[in-house]
């Protein structure tokens, strides 16, 4: 494990994005930590550097001023997803230069496993940054961060076979603003109702579980799983939102810097 640079982490990345239970209006105040659904928060730690875990990781920008921070997943030994608007700047709406952003695989308190720093940033050809997202905004927020070496931790497997349905069981995992060095996971959660192509669960998270993964899973007391969605956004106090596998599984196949591929 590697020692964590604090001074660089605490200059972290964008927050959990937020928007109204109408998923049209604008974005809320950020006091209520609206991320929380129900009277009791049922996220546990996960206190573990053994794969997938270690395959989770904060996203970093170097010399942002903000202490905001999000979330994101090796999903190939140079492929990180996570969550569009984590990537950019939300005072200009353009995307931050990709060697400012750094992934911190595996981070458990003070250490980490592994650190890269991004070569290049992918996102949909329509994503466009808004602080009035509506669903066909939120469909759009994924981003993936090339890095510019592979890591040697085994990424995390990504959901195959039958399509997921409101009886399967999910877990999502992220960083949160509360505990920020540690995993947490709500490992009891689903699909609520399926809008315009997002998941709208009753997974808990919190600001910096932008761009976590919810994996599938079939028993909630076993500590693996398929990653099928990633999760982006809040409606206060109502669900949580989640992209699936089915949009953004081709954009993590082909990622790539080189512009000349297919």
């Amino acid at each position: 494990m590697k020692h964590l640079n604090v001074v660089r982490c605490l200059r972290a990345v964008l927050a959990l994005m937020l928007i109204t239970p109408s998923a049209s209006a604008k974005m809320m105040a950020s006091e209520a930590f609206p991320g929380l659904i129900g009277d009791e928060d049922r996220r546990e730690i996960l206190d573990s550097e053994r794969s997938p875990w270690n395959a989770v990781g904060r996203v970093n920008i170097a010399g942002f001023s903000r202490s905001t921070m999000c979330t994101g997943t090796l999903v190939a030994p140079n492929i990180v997803l996570t969550a569009a608007h984590c990537l950019v700047d939300p005072r200009t709406g353009k995307a931050h230069k990709a060697e400012s952003i750094h992934f911190l695989a595996g981070l458990r308190r003070d250490e980490y496993v592994e650190h890269q720093t991004a070569e290049c940033l992918l996102f949909p050809e329509n994503y466009r940054f808004t602080a009035e997202p509506k669903l066909s905004d939120i469909i759009m927020d994924v981003g993936v961060i090339v890095l510019r070496e592979p890591l040697k931790v085994p990424p995390m497997g990504l959901a195959i076979g039958s399509k997921t349905t409101h009886l399967d069981r999910l877990m999502s995992v992220g960083y949160s603003r509360e505990r920020p060095y540690l995993l947490t996971a709500d490992k009891t959660c689903g699909i609520l109702e399926k809008r315009e192509g997002v998941w709208l669960t009753d997974c808990y998270t919190n600001y910096g579980g932008s761009g976590g993964p919810v994996l599938r899973i079939d028993d909630p007391n076993v500590e693996k799983g398929q990653l099928a969605a990633v999760m982006v956004a809040v409606a206060p106090q109502r669900y949580t939102l989640a992209i699936p596998k089915n949009v953004w599984g081709e954009m993590v196949e082909k990622a790539s810097c080189d512009t000349t591929r297919p």
